[in-house]
């Protein structure tokens, strides 16, 4: 069998397997990676639209430089631009997210009560009501009830103004009072840490902010005025944002050149045979999506968040094998001579004929449609499964 294989074809081959293996689970997962992070649909959506712009120009653009220098190994420092970028998503951190509360105290300890904008899902309740969450704290920004205040911090609060302090809890009593979710605070953080004293009857309206707290963040999440959509705001979104273009641009460039590469080596007379090569990308894509699914799976249980740590480091190791991989691929026929026509007017003639048309709109037709649905069928079946929190969720949707 090893003597039947082309030996010429066979680092495109491995290139292919490779490229997709390291790319497929990233670009998969990609939607629920950012909403994981607390991005809205709504921001994910506005990512998704300038990322295949940017691949449009960037295509086009390199490809044609790398024509006119003959520097078609520069596929390789796109290879490596992408992996740097894709690898830097991992150490991005997960948003703050706040939301509005109501800070009571009835002549016994205080709590916050905690309700939903419309209401809270069945996974979120879960995982506050029923799991322990020791050494928990939230930011706490009030406004200011003089009376209430004197007696939980011995502070006088003018009307007006607005007092921030730390709250540490511990959540083993929380109560589920008709639609909202009453938290007992346990400590106040107000410099020093000291148990809470209620006096008196007060009730004030706060912005909690709870950071390292997934279970607790996520019922904020869905609490009412949640503040999660001013996320396009914050450094997160904005390091997303390029560390995805970027990638989006070297995943452009690499695809368009080692395509050209590949029909370079198959030359005319077995350019049937294009599917064949590409057909080993498809081939690492599948079995990578499937394993990458479930090793996030197998490696987020007792976890309210998925983690995604094993996708980035498949993507790590898979690309800098396609780099070595790909460093041995040599172009068999001769750079394009000097009188050959420009590429403008290579264009031009293509565009002439009535099916290329035909095609380019189908193409962009096609595209639409099917880019709504790539971008968000995981997220969409993550909202299906919300309510009846599927441990093997990432594995249904690798497979």
């Amino acid at each position: 069998i090893l003597q039947s294989v082309n030996k010429e074809l066979a680092p495109i081959k491995s290139h292919y397997f490779l490229y997709n293996a390291a790319t497929g689970p990233m670009v998969q997962f990609l939607p629920t990676i950012g909403k994981q992070l607390g991005f809205s649909a709504t921001i994910v959506g506005t990512i998704y639209t300038v990322l295949p712009i940017s691949g449009l120009i960037a295509k086009p653009l390199f490809g044609s430089l790398a024509d006119k220098f003959k520097l078609h190994k520069t596929f390789l420092i796109f290879e490596a631009i992408l992996t740097i970028a894709f690898f830097s998503i991992y150490f991005i951190p997960e948003m703050d997210r706040s939301a509005s509360v109501t800070l009571i105290c009835n002549n016994d300890l205080p709590f916050l009560e905690i309700c939903p904008k419309i209401e809270f899902s069945k996974k979120a309740l879960s995982n506050v009501i029923l799991e322990v969450h020791s050494n928990a704290a939230c930011q706490l920004t009030c406004k200011g009830v003089p009376h209430g205040f004197l007696e939980l911090f011995g502070k006088n609060v003018s009307v007006n103004s607005t007092f921030e302090f730390g709250a540490g809890f511990d959540v083993y009593q929380d109560l589920l009072t008709k639609d909202c979710v009453d938290v007992r605070l346990r400590t106040f953080l107000d410099g020093t840490a000291h148990g809470p004293v209620c006096g008196g009857q007060l009730r004030t309206s706060c912005t909690a902010t709870c950071k390292n707290n997934s279970a607790f963040n996520h019922l904020l999440q869905e609490a009412k005025d949640s503040q999660s959509d001013i996320s396009h705001s914050t450094y997160q979104f904005h390091i997303f944002l390029w560390a995805a273009i970027i990638s989006w641009i070297g995943m452009a460039v690499v695809v368009s050149i080692a395509d050209a590469i590949c029909f370079d080596l198959l030359g005319h007379e077995r350019r049937n045979d294009y599917g064949k090569q590409k057909m080993w990308g498809s081939i690492g894509f599948g079995i990578f999506g499937i394993s990458a699914g479930y090793l996030i799976d197998l490696s987020s249980k007792e976890q309210y968040d998925k983690d995604y740590t094993c996708i980035f480091y498949i993507m790590l190791v898979a690309m800098v094998a396609d780099i070595v991989v790909s460093a041995t691929l040599k172009k068999k026929n001769p750079e394009c001579s000097v009188d050959e026509p420009s590429l403008f007017r290579e264009l031009l003639s293509v565009f002439k004929e009535g099916r290329v048309l035909v095609f380019a709109w189908w193409c962009i037709g096609a595209g639409m449609c099917t880019e709504v649905i790539w971008n968000f069928l995981f997220w969409y079946s993550e909202d299906l499964t919300a309510s009846s929190h599927v441990t093997w969720s990432k594995t249904l949707q690798g497979l």
